[in-house]
């Protein structure tokens, strides 16, 4: 790894394709904004390290600095994502060092510096990640840059996505909302007007500014590929009818339909504790169809269902670790979140229907064997 490295600006049409990761060790390609520079620099500069997950107020012609710090060990990197288009931005150098006041033994910092080019709104994102593997980012530096209003012109609910992206049957439902916003109702709807998910995000207090807000939902099967995200405020200080924000949404139409069983106050207002009824989800097409459902029967109901009265017995925060089906038996192993809290032979009872009748909707299941950690014999006891 180069250490104290500078990268120069290129034209764009030699940036295209060029990382803007922190390390040169096999860095994960990374498509570069187009230059504009015209705009001349205002003096300002701005270290927006801090201000992960929030609203930058900006300008064009203001510089903005980005050191984030990482391990210096050459596995994990900090690399650029977005914008990767629109001319947004100008990349005027980018450093990695592990010669700097800041640092702990063992670290680095890799910093960015831009210039803002347009009076636009944009998501500026860095993800930390293992160049190497195919997993998730460890961690996200993520801001919405404001560089064309004033905070007194901007709407009191922001998005950070230019498109809602909805695929796997879930969508990440995420903007910023005012500090006024007490909640944001958002409605997801498919091009033939058909809603597929709808609820309220709650919005934690603050005193000024705007606080990120997000939430996975699930949705319906959409009649078309394409639809509306609507994201209205609502609060006893805003507007009575304050107007809805609309963001454009697509969705995953290779999805496969698969039950999740849940209880059911509308359905066994007796509380019999083994009757549990199916819910329909819609999942990518796999191979893995019990995981998926699982998975699904793990998330819970949606506010939807809640609303018609079905409810889980399932503990949260459970995560399945492996399943075997072989023989006609599926062996389902969970955390031991699973039987965190559970007392009572009703809601033991009640976890093993959904678990057992979520399994047994597939063919090629007939029994079911459920544990923790491996253990069998001492989990989910009365």
């Amino acid at each position: 790894m180069r250490r104290n490295s500078r990268i120069p600006w290129v034209v764009a049409a030699l940036a295209v394709g060029i990382s803007l990761a922190a390390c040169s060790r096999r860095p994960a390609p990374v498509p570069v904004a187009p230059v504009s520079p015209s705009v001349p620099e205002t003096g300002t500069v701005l270290d927006i390290s801090g201000r992960d997950q929030q609203v930058v107020l900006t300008a064009p012609g203001d510089v903005l600095t980005v050191p984030l710090i990482g391990a210096a060990d050459g596995r994990m990197q900090w690399s650029f994502r977005a914008p990767i288009r629109g001319g947004f931005l100008t990349m005027k150098a980018h450093t990695v060092t592990t010669d700097d006041a800041r640092l702990k033994p063992g670290e680095q910092v890799s910093e960015w510096t831009f210039k803002i080019e347009q009076a636009a709104t944009f998501p500026l994102r860095f993800e930390y990640h293992n160049p190497t593997s195919k997993l998730a980012p460890v961690k996200v530096f993520s801001v919405l840059v404001v560089a064309d209003r004033a905070e007194a012109q901007l709407a009191d609910v922001l998005a950070d996505v230019e498109k809602l992206s909805a695929t796997g049957g879930t969508a990440v439902i995420s903007g910023f909302a005012r500090a006024a916003v007490e909640q944001v109702r958002y409605v997801l709807q498919d091009d033939a007007g058909t809603t597929v998910a709808s609820g309220v995000i709650s919005i934690p207090e603050a005193d000024a500014g705007f606080r990120r807000f997000e939430k996975t939902v699930w949705f319906a099967l959409p009649r078309t590929p394409n639809g509306t995200l609507l994201l209205t405020p609502s609060a006893e200080d805003l507007a009575a009818e304050p107007q809805p924000l609309t963001v454009p949404a697509v969705f995953r139409t290779d999805l496969m339909t698969v039950q999740v069983y849940f209880g059911s106050e509308k359905f066994d207002p007796e509380a019999t504790c083994t009757r549990v009824f199916p819910v329909a989800r819609y999942l990518p097409k796999s191979a893995g169809a019990g995981k998926a459902a699982l998975g699904a029967l793990l998330a819970g109901p949606t506010a939807a269902e809640r609303n018609q009265r079905y409810f889980t017995s399932l503990p949260a925060n459970v995560k399945l670790k492996t399943l075997e089906i072989s023989n006609g038996i599926a062996r389902a192993d969970f955390t031991p979140s699973l039987e965190l809290g559970v007392g009572g032979s009703c809601r033991v009872t009640a976890i093993r229907a959904q678990l057992t009748e979520t399994l047994k909707q597939f063919p090629t299941v007939s029994e079911v064997i459920i544990s923790i950690d491996g253990r069998t014999e001492d989990i989910l006891q009365p």
